[in-house]
């Protein structure tokens, strides 16, 4: 009897194992490592990327713009630049023929204070910012663009700052 109880605690066990694993490898093939996508090399020619600082009329950072120019119209997109901690979408701008990204901080609002909770429950949630992929120093940031339908990366090791 007690050898019979010992074997269904084992295999009780064994199972409860079993689906523990599979959870914990079902959920780490949903994650994309941006690592395994990033290229040693950039596949477009970048010069002399630079950010601009964005200031309100009270010289406040309100956020950045960042430059890549390009030496011609390059054959793919760049998607988004990963930058100070950041996702940036990137645009094309075909007459200075250079990519631009800008991102504006959000603004804070003022919050309702009051005794009556129906007033307070108009207050709006705070944006949730996304967090990058990617651990990044200072200046350096990483492009996203999508080549053969699959999201490709490459780092930039140097974005300094540039005033106007």
């Amino acid at each position: 009897m007690i050898k019979l109880k010992r074997l269904g605690s084992a295999i009780a066990m064994l199972v409860i194992l079993a689906v523990i694993t599979q959870c914990v490898s079902a959920q780490s093939k949903d994650k994309v490592n941006p690592t395994q996508t990033m290229d040693i090399e950039a596949p477009v020619k970048i010069n002399n990327p630079y950010h601009l600082v964005q200031y309100d009329g009270e010289y406040k950072s309100k956020g950045f713009t960042i430059y890549l120019m390009m030496d011609s119209e390059p054959e793919l997109e760049l998607e988004y630049i990963y930058f100070k901690g950041k996702k940036v979408p990137l645009k094309y701008d075909e007459k200075n023929v250079m990519y631009v990204g800008e991102y504006i901080y959000p603004v804070k609002k003022d919050l309702i204070m009051s005794d009556d909770p129906n007033e307070e429950s108009k207050n709006e949630l705070p944006p949730v910012e996304e967090k990058i992929p990617f651990e990044l120093k200072e200046k350096e940031g990483v492009i996203a663009y999508k080549k053969d339908g699959k999201t490709r990366h490459f780092k930039l090791l140097n974005i300094p700052n540039r005033t106007r």
